[in-house]
């Protein structure tokens, strides 16, 4: 989903790290992004993410 908005919408993935990157912390945004993280430990990052560019990025599909 990441990439289809960095591919469809990349004016918003500056929002969408800043708040990852506040929200949770640099160190689990880069475990997630090495993909060693766990479903539960992804949560948090999902929660924080701006919703209207990831919702219009599932419709997308």
């Amino acid at each position: 989903m990441l990439l289809r908005v960095i591919e469809h919408d990349p004016d918003s993935v500056e929002e969408a790290f800043g708040r990852m990157f506040s929200r949770v912390g640099a160190s689990r945004v880069l475990q997630f992004l090495d993909e060693d993280t766990t479903a539960w430990q992804e949560a948090p990052l999902v929660l924080a993410l701006p919703v209207a560019p990831f919702a219009r990025a599932a419709l997308r599909r």
